[in-house]
């Protein structure tokens, strides 16, 4: 008889306008609603969320990125496909052709044969990696500290960087995360134990390569938000309750488009899904605010919040004078002469 009753009343509420079954799921769902966690920040490039990338799996064809959606038909729930326009501008990446920059401006990396995620900053990676244990017979690649163990760091081959011009090697900055890393296929060791010897004995190492610079573009953060709600939901191990949330959208009758979130290797970005609701759509907003009341993250304020965290970042452009302090972001104008 209860259940009668609650399909009774469901039936109702929904008639109003209300999504009684969606809620239904939610609650007896909890692992639905989604936060957008920000991992540890550590020196593995492949942990900065690639929003330059995002979607990554949807429909890509010149200038247009396709997502995948439900919407009602007669008589059952369908799928269909929309050109998001705004997706297609999503990112914006700027190339500099021989910019230069200081060692130190490199505050991580893009591979090495250590566990990069394991190291907030290049700093703890050499203390862990490039010293010797207990005074051992061999000594670590920062002993002594001295200009001869910088030059035998800096000869070291496999900084293609430094010594070959036609090296793939390149340094990729992304203004959500701020900081400079260099994408490199060996001497990561080296490398750092380099930057760690410059810093405390005061001398530049000037570095020199492409840079990729990405950022979002706002105007298209703009767009997605004046027609979308975007909500953040769990996904991989709790697809069966994910299915029953999407019937439930389907018996209420609200439409969405849906996307994965960026790639961010290891990171919690990996097992959640955003959903676009229409806000011109009564019932998918509908659903939208209450998943959002239920604790699902805002993408679309998230989104809105990365924008403001990236204009607050010096761009490529911008460079400081004088020998940088360890640590301390130092950006050198793309044309040498420049900076004068």
């Amino acid at each position: 008889m209860a259940s009668l009753r609650d399909f009774l009343t469901d039936r109702l509420l929904e008639a109003l306008g209300r999504p009684a079954r969606v809620a239904r799921v939610v609650r007896d769902h909890p692992c639905l609603p989604a936060q957008l966690e920000e991992p540890a920040r550590c020196i593995d490039l492949r942990q900065v969320a690639a929003w330059h990338d995002w979607p990554g799996h949807s429909w890509r064809k010149p200038d247009e990125i396709i997502l995948e959606g439900w919407q009602p038909e007669p008589g059952r729930f369908a799928m269909f496909h929309r050109r998001v326009a705004a997706l297609s501008n999503f990112a914006i990446c700027e190339t500099h052709d021989d910019w230069q920059c200081d060692i130190q401006t490199v505050e991580g990396l893009s591979s090495s044969k250590s566990d990069l995620q394991r190291y907030a900053t290049m700093d703890d990676f050499v203390e862990a990696t490039c010293q010797s244990l207990d005074g051992g017979a061999t000594p670590g690649l920062i002993e002594p500290i001295s200009e001869d163990t910088l030059r035998k760091r800096l000869a070291h081959r496999e900084i293609r960087i430094l010594h070959h011009p036609s090296t793939s090697d390149h340094f990729v900055r992304h203004l959500w995360d701020g900081r400079v890393f260099l994408c490199q296929s060996g001497g990561s060791h080296n490398l750092a134990a380099a930057r760690f010897l410059a810093a405390r004995l005061g001398r530049p190492v000037p570095l020199r390569g492409r840079l990729y610079e990405h950022h979002i573009n706002p105007a298209a953060v703009a767009v997605l938000q004046e027609d979308y709600a975007m909500v953040v939901l769990g996904g991989g191990a709790h697809d069966s309750a994910f299915n029953a949330l999407h019937d439930a959208l389907g018996r209420f009758g609200a439409s969405f488009l849906c996307c994965g979130l960026p790639r961010q290797y290891g990171g919690p970005h990996e097992r959640l899904r955003a959903l676009f609701f229409s806000r011109f759509d009564p019932r998918s907003f509908a659903v939208a605010t209450l998943l959002m009341q239920a604790g699902a993250a805002d993408l679309g304020a998230h989104l809105e919040g990365l924008v403001a965290r990236q204009a607050a970042m010096p761009t490529a452009g911008r460079f400081i004078r004088g020998r940088p302090d360890p640590g301390r972001l130092r950006l050198v104008a793309t044309n040498p002469a420049a900076s004068g």
